[in-house]
């Protein structure tokens, strides 16, 4: 039985690993598909709002996730459950607003950023730019998500404070 449960943890593992090999070279591909970092920011951000529109089925159809009662509710599945499901990592929630109706998801690492190093001639490409935007409008994949299950929110990503790590 432990064998079982240890090649479900390695598949994750791989899946995630997987994903964000496969995710550096498509930045690279497109690095050398477009001229200059503006338009493969572009081209990121149209990606993310598609990826979140179908990653929304994918998490509904696979999590066996029940209706949310509440946007705290929400917050913990998103960050638990959806997160750890495609990332293999868990958010910390946080910040959340008087009113209960905004809140702050914290990734002390990005996986995406893993095996990557970007050169010096590109230091305008938003490499991340798949989960979150230049613009105020919050990461394309929760986006995305969102408005297909008719859940209207901004998720603006927000650097940390400077010192912070």
């Amino acid at each position: 039985m432990s064998r079982q449960t240890n090649r479900g943890t390695e598949s994750k593992k791989m899946s995630s690993e997987l994903f964000t090999l496969t995710y550096g070279a498509l930045v690279t591909q497109l690095c050398k598909d477009y001229e200059n970092d503006e338009d493969v920011n572009k081209q990121l951000d149209k990606m993310g709002y598609n990826i979140g529109v179908r990653l929304i089925e994918d998490f509904l159809a696979r999590s066996n996730v029940g209706r949310c009662h509440d946007f705290r509710e929400t917050a913990d599945v998103i960050a638990k459950v959806a997160f750890k499901m495609y990332l293999g990592i868990t958010p910390g929630i946080t910040n959340w607003s008087p009113a209960g109706d905004e809140f702050s998801l914290i990734l002390e690492n990005n996986p995406l950023v893993d095996f990557v190093e970007l050169p010096d001639n590109h230091s305008s490409l938003i490499y991340s730019n798949l989960f979150q935007l230049e613009r105020n409008d919050g990461p394309q994949d929760l986006r995305g998500a969102s408005r297909s299950t008719r859940w209207n929110q901004e998720a603006p990503v927000l650097p940390l404070p400077s010192g912070a790590q």
